[in-house]
């Protein structure tokens, strides 16, 4: 209900009926989850009720931070190397409103945005993009 009310998870009393009409009694473990937004109803049950919880690190962004700075501190903190993020970032397929411009040094630089992320341990670079 907390997501819910939290607008993280849309659609709550739709997955409690469906819970329901299972005959499933679910048991939410408290804690921080990555939930991405394409996942099925399955998919977030078993997401809510497994032991993940604790394989995410948070990772912040600080404000004015390059690629070059946000690859420093991933590797700083080990959560993957500066040359992996640095590869992922230059082969990573932009979306169509990314603006390609042969000036920049990275086409995704002023894309990632400064903010706390919980990264999942062992994510690879291109996950964390």
């Amino acid at each position: 209900d907390s997501l819910s009310k939290e607008n993280q998870i849309k659609g709550v009393p739709i997955i409690k009926l469906y819970v329901k009409l299972l005959g499933k009694n679910i048991d939410v473990k408290p804690g921080e989850y990555v939930l991405r937004n394409d996942l099925s109803v399955n998919e977030l049950i078993n997401t809510l009720t497994s032991d993940s919880t604790l394989d995410v690190v948070k990772f912040t962004v600080p404000e004015g931070y390059t690629i070059d700075d946000i690859a420093e501190k991933l590797e700083r903190e080990g959560i993957c190397s500066k040359d992996d993020f640095i590869r992922a970032v230059k082969e990573y397929q932009a979306p169509s409103f990314v603006k390609i411009n042969s000036e920049k040094r990275y086409n995704l630089e002023g894309y990632l945005f400064p903010d706390t992320y919980l990264i999942k341990v062992g994510e690879t670079p291109r996950e964390i993009i």
